[in-house]
């Protein structure tokens, strides 16, 4: 079989996927992004894909676009998207910046909300001091490191921690699902890396331990404080 001579008029693509190299008999191969291992009778034993479109959550999303965005902020020198799964069934969209400055989560929303649909903001971030690279100089994505999912906010952020009854009760249904350390009351769901299926739970759970009858629409904007006060006046907010 022959091997194609590039892209058409995409110069960049043609370099990254096809390379040179000794395995070929004609010193060229093109990179699929699958992952194998070559075996001892001379096949090659298919193991993973490494892409940048993955699917999360039932969506199918790009990284490189999340990344392209991210850039938008002066802030970000570099970026990089990587998805994680801390507990089975778990997915979180990590973001990875290096920066010269103090940057977050929070002040990096305003961006991924004017360029993204909601099932691509990232819910974690972590700042690098470099990106790992490949020895050709790409991003090493295998290479990221995994965050401490038990952290969700900067260290400056003022906590106001659960008092009454429902409040602890209710931080104590985030903490679970969230598989978070600490829980402030100006928290929301989505800010710790809550999405729309881990939401459906924690309604189902405050709902049945509180005998109440709470709205998705209720808690969607909602903080935890804002939550509570629902649960203990038994009002749901139209």
């Amino acid at each position: 079989p022959a091997l194609a001579d590039g892209y058409l008029k995409d110069p960049v693509k043609t370099s990254d996927r096809f390379i040179s190299h000794s395995l070929s008999a004609k010193g060229r191969l093109y990179a699929t992004g699958d992952i194998a291992r070559l075996r001892s009778d001379g096949r090659l034993e298919f193991k993973s894909h490494v892409d940048t479109q993955v699917k999360i959550r039932g969506y199918r999303i790009e990284l490189e676009e999340i990344e392209t965005i991210a850039l938008r902020d002066p802030r970000v020198k570099a970026a990089a998207a990587k998805v994680w799964e801390p507990r089975p069934g778990d997915q979180r969209l990590v973001l990875y910046v290096t920066t010269d400055e103090t940057i977050t989560l929070e002040t990096l929303q305003p961006t991924f909300r004017s360029f993204l649909p909601k099932y691509m903001w990232p819910s974690h971030l972590e700042v690098l001091s470099k990106m790992p690279l490949t020895p050709n100089g790409k991003l090493n994505r295998l290479a990221l490191p995994r965050p401490d999912f038990t952290v969700t906010r900067s260290e400056d952020k003022k906590v106001r921690e659960p008092i009454t009854v429902s409040e602890q009760a209710i931080a104590g249904i985030w903490k679970d699902l969230l598989g978070v350390k600490l829980v402030s009351l100006d928290d929301n769901f989505f800010d710790l890396g809550g999405h729309s299926l881990l939401t459906l739970k924690m309604l189902s759970r405050i709902n049945e331990s509180f005998a109440k009858n709470l709205k998705l629409r209720d808690i969607l904007t909602a903080n935890l404080s804002q939550i509570a006060q629902m649960v203990d006046q038994g009002e749901s907010h139209s």
